[in-house]
């Protein structure tokens, strides 16, 4: 959380074919907020849902479109 500097803790981050708006994987950060991805090579962009004290979720952000055509890794540092 920019704001806060405390890390968004399980959060869903949904990775999207902009093409094709098709979610192609997702990850779930860890308590620290860390996540890795890997997938095809490619560009895509996120969406994060943050998870709320009722443990349902809320999109909070959506990225630009990230280009991962080098190495197929999203390890972007998102702060929102």
């Amino acid at each position: 959380d920019k704001i806060t500097g405390i890390p968004l803790s399980f959060a869903i981050l949904r990775i999207i074919m902009p093409s094709t708006n098709v979610e192609i994987s997702y990850r779930i950060t860890d308590a620290h907020g860390r996540y890795y991805c890997l997938i095809p090579k490619g560009k895509y962009y996120v969406k994060i849902e943050k998870k709320n004290n009722d443990s349902s979720y809320s999109l909070i952000y959506t990225s630009s479109i990230i280009d991962a055509s080098k190495n197929g890794i999203i390890k972007k540092k998102f702060e929102i």
